[in-house]
């Protein structure tokens, strides 16, 4: 196949190109400040955007194999389940602290598209 064109297909299925990003991702980001500013509820909500970017990462990933979907779908789940933990007071969530490890490893993936490009090609 074509690289530009498999390029041009995984494009039009990335769903960050459209309608959807606004829903799976800046709705989210939103949410993620706003329990960094809630501290009874801000658990409950990072649980809820945590888990609603890692699903669309995910599907990102299946959908057009968008690289850093690879590794920001897993994080942002593990996140969810760490937000989520710490909302049934089993464990403790440091806001800063999760943002130390989560922001630096969604920049590094993203930055991966450098060398890597931003999507991966199907296996022949």
């Amino acid at each position: 196949m074509n690289h530009s064109v498999e390029s041009d297909q995984s494009f039009t299925r990335d769903l960050t190109c459209g309608g959807s990003a606004w829903l799976l991702w800046y709705l989210p980001v939103a949410l993620l400040v706003a329990g960094g500013t809630w501290q009874r509820g801000g658990s409950w909500l990072w649980t809820v955007a945590f888990t609603v970017m890692g699903a669309g990462c995910l599907a990102n990933a299946a959908r057009c194999r968008r690289t850093h979907c690879y590794a920001t779908g897993p994080l942002f789940l593990l996140a969810a389940i760490w937000s989520l933990l710490s909302a049934l007071g089993m464990v403790v969530l440091h806001p800063n602290m999760l943002s130390l490890v989560v922001v630096p490893i969604v920049v590094l993936a993203h930055l991966a598209e450098i060398p890597f490009g931003r999507y991966r090609q199907a296996k022949s």
